[in-house]
């Protein structure tokens, strides 16, 4: 009877070994599972927070480019405008230089 005790006991402790075993594993094989799952979602992260990033500045790129463009139509107006201008002025010059050629010559 007491070796009946005797193993049982050390029936019950081999039993509880192993499922302390299996409970240490378990947990470990739970924080591999969460390590792989946080870097699987910090890479996504990652993914996502570059896509942004990206679209964010093509959206600034089309601005610029957009501003560039109304900057430049407005430059060549001007310009046509100065060219218009200084066209006539010249013309006035040349007007008043055949005038004074005409004084000068009489």
């Amino acid at each position: 009877m007491a070796s009946n005790v005797i193993q049982d006991i050390k029936n019950a402790e081999k039993k509880a070994k192993d499922i302390i075993e299996q409970a240490n594993k378990k947990a470990q094989d739970m924080v591999a599972k969460a390590r792989q799952d946080s870097q699987k979602l910090l890479k996504q992260k990652e993914t996502d927070l570059l896509a942004k990033k990206h679209a964010d500045l093509q959206k600034k790129e089309q601005e610029l480019e957009k501003k560039a463009h109304e900057l430049l139509e407005k430059a060549r107006a001007d310009a046509e405008r100065l060219a218009y201008k200084a066209e006539s002025n010249l013309n006035k010059a040349s007007e008043l230089v055949l005038e004074k050629f005409e004084e000068y010559i009489e």
